[in-house]
């Protein structure tokens, strides 16, 4: 399957836990639901709260698009 098939893909499971939550249900295959990077859909690496891969995270910090992190170092 192309990337853009796979996030459809995925959308749909995402849509469709959410319902099945909000009914009362138990939420069927929870397994099968994983997070994707939104821009280039890579599934490894996700960093949830920015919802990027560790790879594009890192691209757009060094650029100055995500503003309050920082590069670490020790």
């Amino acid at each position: 399957m192309t990337r853009k098939a796979l996030i459809a893909k995925c959308n749909r499971r995402k849509l469709r836990a959410t319902r099945q939550k909000a009914n009362g249900q138990k939420v069927t295959f929870s397994t099968r639901i994983y997070t994707q990077c939104i821009v280039t859909g890579r599934r490894r690496g996700v960093i949830g709260r920015f919802g990027l891969s560790r790879i594009e995270l890192r691209e757009r910090v060094n650029k100055g698009e995500i503003l309050g992190v920082r590069k670490s170092s020790w």
